[in-house]
């Protein structure tokens, strides 16, 4: 869809245009990597570089006004 139908994405894997993170377990890098692998199945070959953050940094941007308001009233 977001490759082939809308082309928001690049057809081709560009690991420059994306800043991509997980926690540090297991079960999160699969899923961020299978995500990926959807995306762009030709990843699947490649050494495709992602950020572990330690300790968890990936909270709701709740200093966000915009998407605080969004957050609350899609509640």
């Amino acid at each position: 869809l977001y490759v082939n139908q809308i082309k928001f994405l690049n057809p081709h894997f560009n690991q420059e245009n994306f800043f991509l993170r997980s926690t540090n377990f297991e079960r999160t890098i699969a899923s961020m990597k299978s995500f990926l692998f959807g995306l762009y199945p030709e990843t699947a070959q490649k050494e495709v570089i992602f950020d572990i953050q330690e300790p968890e940094t990936m909270y709701l941007p709740w200093k966000c006004g915009n998407f605080a308001k969004y957050w609350r009233e899609s509640s």
